[in-house]
């Protein structure tokens, strides 16, 4: 890869990337590093070209344990760059959406996994696991998904008194 043999700035690999998918190419390759990096770039069209990149996420042909591992890296990655926090979350938040957006009944085991994956980075100066692992825990109660499963069994509770099938 032309990035790893330093032949191409990480920052001009990022936008060609955010062009590719502004563009809907078939495939394209994300990570937590180019997601960090095509959202914090200074150029008007960043949020332009971070939202077409993570159209890709999560899709109906998402190897979603990748998909998780790209999230999991944006997330942790971001919360250690000088963004102000506002957008740090916005991004956190439209690529949770992305990753959960046809996961159907399985959401919660997606969001287990991003948990899983989140706790088990370390904190370092770039990379604050520990943030984003806050942030998901904000989401999913700012979400209300950390009352799904109780009201889900109340509701089955209620049928049941009911004698409703």
């Amino acid at each position: 890869m032309l990035v790893a043999v330093g032949a191409l700035p990480r920052l001009d690999y990022a936008r060609c990337v955010g062009h590719l998918a502004a563009m809907r190419h078939d495939h394209v390759s994300l990570d937590g590093d180019v997601l960090v990096q095509m959202l914090a770039m200074d150029d008007p069209r960043a949020e332009a070209l971070f939202d077409a990149a993570i159209h890709y996420i999560g899709g109906p042909k998402a190897e979603i344990a990748s998909h998780a591992a790209a999230t999991a890296g944006f997330m942790t990655r971001i919360w250690g760059t000088e963004l102000p926090s506002w957008r740090m979350g916005r991004g956190c938040g439209k690529l949770i959406e992305k990753l959960l957006r046809l996961r159907g009944e399985h959401w919660r085991q997606v969001l287990g996994l991003l948990d899983r994956l989140l706790a088990a980075e370390r904190v370092t100066a770039t990379a604050r696991g520990d943030l984003a692992r806050a942030y998901l825990r904000d989401w999913v109660r700012g979400h209300f998904l950390d009352r799904a499963p109780a009201t889900a069994r109340r509701h089955a509770r209620r049928k049941a008194r009911r004698g409703v099938r």
